[in-house]
């Protein structure tokens, strides 16, 4: 039993820690349409992103490169370094323009329909 135990607590405990993503889901709206922009390649897609105020963003890195979603202007969009297959949700009020962190060159933006 004690064998079994040695292996089923790190197995557990990398599994909870592995579920845990940068993603702020706190006071989101339910009923908010999700729009996921994909990282892949050193590019944002899509690189231009038509929303509705109150919807929500999910950035998702697709890339061996870790990947920071930043909002230079204000600050408002600043995702956690996201290794490949984490993710990171936003609710998005007002258009903006953001790049990664971590390769300025990359760049995108959103825009909020009627904003």
């Amino acid at each position: 039993m004690k064998l079994q135990l040695k292996y089923i607590i790190p197995v557990f405990l990398f599994f909870i820690l592995s579920c845990a993503s940068s993603q702020n889901a706190a006071s989101v709206d339910p009923n908010a349409k999700v729009h996921v922009v994909k990282i892949f390649g050193f590019k944002f897609f899509p690189a231009s992103l038509k929303i509705k105020s109150g919807d929500v963003v999910k950035w998702v890195n697709n890339d061996y490169q870790p990947h920071q979603v930043l909002d230079q202007a204000t600050g408002e969009i600043r995702s956690e370094m996201m290794r490949l297959g984490h993710s990171y949700s936003k609710q998005i009020t007002k258009s903006v323009d953001y790049i990664c962190s971590n390769h300025p060159e990359m760049t995108a933006k959103i825009i909020v329909e009627g904003n």
